[in-house]
């Protein structure tokens, strides 16, 4: 009987102590170049080797950015997806990784990657941008619409 007790409790406190959990909500937007310009992002790409891109991304800490901050999980987010193969489906997301962010004025943010060309057309950033403690905006930018590659 007590072994029995014991156990409704510790499954009681189990199912409060999970259900208490609570995740945040990132609101995902697409960016088009002119809705960049006047958020004052920039991406811009040179050669780097044969078939490989340098792409810079820099942006103005205003207007929707103006709350980017690292230290409260503020980041830039390179994201690619295989190659869209049908209309039925969404492609699979292959990579999420965040890219290191530095401050080159007090107020401009800038990162930097090395990309081969022909994933540039899977490849998308996302600057997150925390407004609270569990809710976030993110910025998609296609680099394909921004990218004027031979």
């Amino acid at each position: 009987m007590m072994k029995f007790f014991i156990f409704k409790i510790l499954t009681i406190s189990l199912l409060i102590s999970t259900s208490l959990q609570c995740y945040a909500l990132i609101s995902v937007g697409n960016v088009s170049r002119e809705a960049a310009r006047e958020m004052g992002i920039e991406v811009k790409s040179r050669p780097s080797g044969p078939d490989m891109q340098r792409v810079t991304l820099r942006f103005k800490k205003a207007g929707k950015l103006k709350d980017f901050n690292v230290d409260h999980g503020g980041q830039v987010e390179l994201r690619l997806k295989e190659i869209k193969t049908s209309l039925l489906r969404e492609p699979k997301p292959l990579l999420h990784a965040s890219l290191q962010t530095r401050e080159i004025e007090s107020d401009t943010v800038s990162v930097d990657f090395t990309i081969a060309q022909k994933q540039i057309s899977q490849a998308n950033l996302m600057i997150i941008v925390w407004s609270g403690t569990r809710t976030a905006s993110g910025y998609m930018i296609d680099l394909k619409e921004f990218l004027t590659l031979e």
